[in-house]
């Protein structure tokens, strides 16, 4: 049987139950297997303690509307200050003027940008 990891942290967000201070996240074969404050955990048979320190423990961000395919085109390159449909309009102008080397580079960007952020799954 894999040996359980126990992850220890100043902070551990749960997201479904108030935060924990000094709490402990364990994990098995890639499932959870407990959270709480670290002086409630049992210490049974063989554990790997990792300490992060004064670090925030919590699941990742999750982004369910990410349009990846316009990545290339943010940083300001369309106001928003005309309302929506004007700006819908540019969205597409610039895209078609723009190539397909330019999206790819921005799609990957914005996936480094996404992991770098914490987000763990997305939907586009």
């Amino acid at each position: 049987m894999t040996a359980e990891t126990l992850y220890r942290a100043a902070w551990v967000l749960p997201v479904t139950s108030p935060a924990i201070r000094d709490g402990f996240v364990s994990v098995r074969e890639g499932v959870i297997t407990g959270v709480g404050p670290i002086g409630d955990r049992s210490a049974t048979g063989d554990v790997r303690e990792i300490d992060l320190g004064a670090a925030i423990l919590m699941p990742g961000f999750v982004n369910a509307h990410t349009h990846l395919e316009l990545s290339h085109l943010g940083g300001g390159a369309v106001p928003g200050d005309r309302g929506f449909v004007p700006w819908v309009e540019d969205q597409l102008r610039l895209r078609a003027e723009r190539s397909s080397e330019d999206a790819t580079n921005g799609i990957r960007q914005a996936i480094v940008s996404l992991e770098a952020s914490g987000t763990v799954a997305i939907a586009d």
